[in-house]
């Protein structure tokens, strides 16, 4: 691929799920050498070991929140794809090291690009970043509607919208490029069990691999969700670097419940695992039963961009790995 072709970059969070999918994609796009940040604190280096084995890449055991790991790190590189972040759930569970590294971390690794002279830099946002929408078809420019969120969501999505301010702020009064890709759930090989929405279709996947003959999850499998493949972000990211500015939606503008997730997974499996839902004390935070369509087409027409693996085969993938990694 042009842009990235003979190139050198690093991959904060190298060891998440998104992070290794990228590094994966610029070792077939021709990458000349690919460096890998993360502190393992969350991820794991087990999960990029079959990366490991190519000679260009090389693992960086350090932390976004100390400047000078991140100032040796990007010395001599053409970009850098930003994936560390505190997810909601992990956010929740630690706010003060959270919003450090959701807001500090951008920061930093900003200021690293402005000493290093590194042109460019990729940062992973979230749809959080939009709050709660209430429209039918949500834009770039739609505005952050925390009404209705979670407190966690509500600090996850503006501190999203903090480090593209940050990003912004760095390509005006430094001339660090930057472009922003707002994913909605992610998933895939290399699948973790962190993520809020991705919680159903992994315990359905170790219910079917336990032999039982149920799985019960909480809500009643009707809250809907877009479900974007891994393989398909890690695209999006290695096109943002080489000809996208500004913020993009990465989705698939389909939503999908969760009950329909769950069966296409134990589907996958070969199982005939029932589902049972249980009620939520309060009701599910995360229902969304009338879900607005994400647009994904200012990444067609900028990046050239659409998602081209549909779910049922995208999970299948996913069950695939976690059968033989053990996830």
């Amino acid at each position: 691929m042009d842009g990235i072709r003979g190139q050198s970059f690093l991959v904060t969070g190298g060891f998440s799920l998104v992070g290794s999918h990228i590094a994966e994609h610029l070792l077939a796009a021709g990458a000349a050498r690919v460096q890998l940040l993360d502190n393992g604190s969350i991820g794991h280096a087990g999960t990029v070991r079959s990366l490991c084995a190519d000679e260009r890449v090389h693992v960086l055991h350090a932390d976004i929140l100390r400047q000078d790991a991140l100032m040796e790190a990007c010395a001599g590189v053409d970009g850098v794809f930003h994936t560390a972040f505190f997810i909601t759930t992990t956010l929740a569970r630690d706010l003060a090291t959270g919003m450090d590294v959701n807001i500090r971390g951008v920061l930093n690794v900003l200021e690293a690009c402005r000493w290093q002279k590194v042109p460019k830099i990729v940062m992973s946002s979230s749809i959080a970043a939009y709050g709660h929408p209430t429209g039918e078809v949500v834009t770039e420019d739609a505005a952050f509607q925390p009404q209705g969120m979670k407190p966690a969501g509500a600090l996850y999505g503006a501190a999203k919208l903090i480090g593209e301010q940050l990003c912004a702020f760095y390509q005006e009064r430094h001339g660090v490029a930057y472009a922003s890709l707002r994913y909605s759930t992610v998933y895939g090989e290399r699948q973790h069990e962190r993520g809020m929405h991705v919680i159903p279709m992994m315990a359905a996947w170790r219910a079917a691999r336990a032999g039982q003959d149920t799985v019960s999850l909480q809500g009643d499998g009707t809250d809907r969700h877009d479900y974007v493949y891994a393989g398909d972000v890690a695209r999006a990211n290695l096109l943002a670097m080489t000809a996208g500015q500004g913020n993009y939606t990465i989705a698939t503008g389909v939503s999908t419940p969760v009950d329909e997730v769950v069966r296409l997974v134990l589907q996958a499996c070969g199982a005939r695992t029932q589902v049972r839902y249980r009620e939520v004390a309060g009701g599910n935070p995360n229902a969304y039963q009338s879900v607005p369509r994400f647009d994904i087409a200012k990444a067609g027409r900028e990046l050239g961009w659409a998602p081209e693996v549909r779910l049922p085969d995208g999970l299948a993938r996913m069950v695939a790995w976690c059968d033989a990694n053990g996830a």
